[in-house]
């Protein structure tokens, strides 16, 4: 059976991060193999950015887990850091049994491109989504769905 994605975000503008635990499931990252490297990782459940992001041609790995990726960048960890999929790719798919949760990031220049799946300029989510302190800018999507932002 084919699912159909769901449509449905929360976005807001008013949390602060939260801050940085010291444990286990939480890991800091600062390049883009390592962020990819971490998402796959079964054990962890929080990657924080420390410096901006841009992703090559590939999507980052699929999300069937929950995940919260939090943006930490600047000098105090408080300032937003950018994900940008460089017009090449959306950023993510968030699969079924996935959870991604995002915070203090501009998710930018995302692209959904070839069928099925032209659908998703940024996200595309089977799952379910949350976005706090996130601002969605330039994402580009062919299908049903496609708001620019």
């Amino acid at each position: 059976a084919v699912s159909t994605p769901r449509r449905a975000l929360l976005q807001t503008d008013f949390a602060p991060p939260p801050p940085v635990p010291n444990d286990a499931f939480s890991v800091s990252v600062g390049t883009l193999t390592e962020l990819r490297a971490q998402m796959i990782e079964p054990k962890v459940l929080t990657i924080y950015l420390t410096a901006d992001i841009t992703l090559d041609s590939r999507e980052l790995p699929a999300v069937e887990k929950q995940l919260r990726i939090l943006g930490a960048c600047g000098t105090d960890g408080l300032k937003r850091c950018t994900l940008d999929a460089n017009r090449a790719s959306r950023h993510v798919t968030v699969g079924a049994t996935g959870e991604l949760e995002l915070h203090n990031l501009l998710v930018t220049n995302g692209k959904a491109v070839g069928r099925p799946w032209a659908d998703g300029g940024a996200i595309f989510c089977y799952g379910k989504l949350t976005a706090l302190r996130v601002t969605f800018s330039d994402n580009k999507a062919n299908d049903e769905g496609s708001s620019n932002g």
